[in-house]
This record gives C-alpha cells, sequence and structure tokens, in this order.
C-alpha cells in the first residue's frame, strides 16, 4: 500500500462542458500540471477563453472597451508589460512580458478581472466570463515569436481587432 501522491482515476472528471474529442470522450479545460518557468527574458503567449454564450469580444463597443483598458493598463508602471493584445469572438490573446510566474498570476488575474467587468458592464451581462484557468506559454524563439505575432496581428479577419496595447488611444 502507498501512501499520497497521484491514484489511478483520481481526480475531477470532464464534464464534456468544453467538448468532446473525435472517440466522443468528454474534454477537461486547461490541464492543471505545473506551467513552464517564466525567467523574464522571454514573452510569455496568454490565452484567456470565455464561457460559452458569453457576447463576442469582437462587437465594437466591448472591443473599444477592452483596448481602453489595456491602454490605461499599459501606461501605469507594474512589474509586467502586455506588448500586444488580439481579440477573439471569446478568447483573448496577451503577449506579456513578465520577470517571473508570480507576477504572471498576479498580472493575468487582474487583466482578467478588468476585462470580465468591462464586458459586463458594456454588453450587459453578469457573473463568471472566463470559462478556466488561461494558458500561457513562454516564447523561447524567435520564431515562435513571430508566428504568435502573425497570428493575432491586425490583417487576420478572424481574429478581430487587434491593436498595440503601449500604444495610447
Amino acid at each position: 500500500m502507498t501512501w499520497g501522491g497521484q491514484r489511478a482515476g483520481a481526480g475531477r472528471k470532464p464534464t464534456g462542458a468544453y467538448g468532446h474529442d473525435r472517440s466522443g470522450k468528454p474534454l477537461a479545460g486547461v490541464s492543471h500540471g505545473p506551467r513552464d518557468d517564466i525567467d523574464g527574458r522571454h514573452p510569455v503567449h496568454v490565452m484567456l477563453r470565455a464561457v460559452p454564450g458569453t457576447p463576442s469580444f469582437q462587437g465594437k463597443a466591448v472591443a473599444d472597451e477592452i483596448g481602453k483598458l489595456l491602454a490605461r493598463r499599459a501606461g501605469r508602471a507594474l512589474s509586467c508589460r502586455i506588448v500586444r493584445f488580439g481579440i477573439g469572438p471569446d478568447l483573448i490573446h496577451l503577449v506579456m512580458e513578465v520577470p517571473d510566474r508570480a507576477a504572471l498570476a498576479r498580472a493575468v488575474q487582474g487583466v482578467a478581472s478588468g476585462i470580465a467587468r468591462v464586458v459586463n458592464r458594456t454588453a450587459g451581462g453578469s457573473g463568471p466570463l472566463w470559462r478556466d484557468r488561461y494558458l500561457a506559454r513562454p516564447l523561447r524563439t524567435a520564431v515562435e515569436l513571430d508566428a504568435c505575432l502573425a497570428m493575432i496581428s491586425p490583417d487576420r479577419p478572424t481574429r478581430g481587432s487587434s491593436r498595440s496595447a503601449a500604444r495610447k488611444p
């Protein structure tokens, strides 16, 4: 008999709220495993996904309010910086510079709660906005960074309004 540690079949079972795989098994949300190390030398790509039924973030009023919020945040002296962001129908992409994992967690909590307040106020909603944990991935090579920036660039119509957060409106 062993004590402690992971056990086969332990943990919350996927409910299917986030979809199903090809075989019909329900999918879980973002993995609850440990995140990659953040060392401050590399930018981090963060994705926040909204719960189903949320109004589109790409509506002009909602997108403008999110842009204003992120521009205000860019003007403050914080330990992290949002370099670029992209707005999709139900997700937000952020490219951030952060010194460590704790600063990333604090920054994403602040940005996520601010965006939730703005979206709920603008769209007349209430309640939780974010689906699951945020996904954060360090961009360690120039190729990874270029691919990420191309994905959230303004000339991709599927990604909606993407603006530089450092540029003030």
